[in-house]
């Protein structure tokens, strides 16, 4: 049986679902991998057929909402965490829905290091040990990078590398104990190739990708951590990214869309059911010998090996 987590940060400027970190339980029936992915390919079908009765309205939905859903699905007990406990809980009785026995909600933001040393223990004193992490938050707006100021930096670091070191050091002794953990890291294929008008996210993405590889050779061989990187997803941040970049260019959105697409062999946005497949199976124990990677669900995009 094992315990994870999934925890979410909340974009105020989009009001859009970022995953932060991830805590739930794995029924020991559907402890088969197969069996875990066959529930998601269900709750893929399920998420497509939604969107065809949905055309006219959009959802605003993110990949790590999926990734939350998919791991809900498997019968994954789930802690939700983010600055916004309105809207975890609007996402946590879907979950619930989808067939996890039990979600959390716990208000944090990321930002503030000394609400997670404190808060996180507490949690995992009273529900017992996490054993997988899923560490992401949302990044920071577009801009060159000579164009940032050094405050430009300091937020984001909080965010990213400084709030998942410290989700990683309060998770990291109970998963020791129980012989489990996974650790999953929402970078970016910025870490591999720059994204143009992305200088401060490509920068703190690449410290996140660093952390991680170093910490892959550290870490107690039962617990493993990896790097998603996610390409170009369908997404209501996606949408946000192409207007300020617009804006920047004097372009329109669509052109925008059109010249990121134009790099991707598979001429489309990933689907972020795509990208939460990849992070639930990282989370199995078939994925156990997967160590110290980055993976990239970008349709694709990078030309490296």
């Amino acid at each position: 049986m094992f315990k994870n987590i999934i925890k979410f940060d909340i974009n105020p400027s989009s009001l859009e679902f970022t995953t932060d970190v991830c805590t739930g339980f794995i029924n020991p029936e559907n402890r088969d991998v197969d069996d875990l992915l066959i529930t998601i390919h269900k709750m893929f079908l399920n998420v497509k057929k939604k969107k065809k009765r949905e055309k006219k309205k959009r959802r605003n939905d993110h990949r790590f909402e999926r990734a939350a859903l998919a791991l809900a699905s498997a019968g994954a007990e789930l802690t939700l965490v983010s600055r916004s406990a309105d809207k975890l809980a609007e996402l946590a009785n879907e979950c619930i829905e989808r067939g996890s026995p039990a979600t959390h909600v716990v208000p944090i933001d990321l930002e503030d290091g000394r609400a997670i040393d404190g808060v996180i223990p507490r949690h995992i004193g009273e529900n017992g040990p996490i054993h997988i992490l899923v560490n992401n938050a949302g990044g920071p707006p577009s801009a060159p990078l000579l164009d940032a100021s050094h405050a430009h930096f300091f937020k984001p670091l909080r965010r990213h590398l400084f709030a998942a070191e410290r989700m990683v050091r309060r998770c990291l002794p109970r998963m020791k104990g129980s012989g489990y953990g996974r650790i999953v890291n929402i970078v970016s294929t910025s870490v591999r190739e720059p994204i143009a008008n992305l200088g401060v996210s490509n920068t703190v993405r690449g410290a996140m990708a660093g952390w991680s590889k170093t910490l892959a050779s550290e870490l107690p061989p039962a617990v493993s951590i990896n790097n998603i990187l996610p390409g170009f997803t369908d997404t209501g941040r996606l949408d946000s990214l192409a207007n300020q970049i617009s804006e920047n260019r004097g372009t329109t959105p669509d052109e925008v869309r059109s010249t990121w697409l134009a790099g991707v062999p598979a001429d489309r946005l990933i689907d972020p059911s795509e990208t939460a497949a990849a992070i639930a199976f990282l989370c199995t124990e078939a994925g156990g010998a997967i160590r110290g990677v980055s993976l990239a669900v970008d349709g694709g995009r990078m030309r490296s090996i």
